[in-house]
């Protein structure tokens, strides 16, 4: 079984953008923030295979793997990542956008994309969707909360 993720967060710093982005842009060091991560594998310049620790709930376990290529674009803001094709068992693609309001540097993540191959027995399909979007969703809050944190 196969589940589309599409999700936005938002937070705030009263750092400068140009300090605050120039933490994020250290992209081994941000992702090192992401909960369940295992150590973030460099493929090569800006290219990372991600691997999480086993994640489920109740009968529901799914080793979440995929690799992601990074650009950044310190003049505008923005850093993108685009899946690799080919590498595990989901393709997440997204954008960080940071711009610098009167009060800080406001910052937003959006991600979207398919994880894959999810075993669950075919009369659960339906209700185990929200079920697995959830728990991807919570662990993405989690990481902007600790980047926020750590970075804030």
């Amino acid at each position: 079984m196969d589940v589309k993720i599409k999700y936005k967060t938002i937070g705030h710093t009263t750092k400068s953008v140009d300090d605050f982005f120039g933490h994020l842009a250290d992209i081994p060091v941000t992702l090192s923030h992401f909960p369940k991560l295992k150590p973030l594998v460099e493929l090569d310049s800006q290219r990372y295979r991600w691997e999480f620790e086993r994640m489920g709930i109740g009968g529901i376990h799914h080793d979440l793997l995929f690799a992601t290529e990074f650009s950044v674009d310190e003049g505008s803001g923005l850093i993108r990542f685009a899946a690799l094709r080919g590498v595990g068992n989901a393709t997440l693609s997204g954008l960080f956008t940071t711009t610098e309001d009167d009060k800080g540097t406001h910052c937003a993540l959006e991600v979207e994309g398919v994880l894959k191959g999810f075993k669950v027995p075919r009369l659960l399909h339906v209700p185990a969707k929200p079920v697995i979007r959830k728990q991807f969703d919570a662990m993405v809050s989690q990481f902007v909360a600790n980047v926020m944190t750590a970075y804030g």
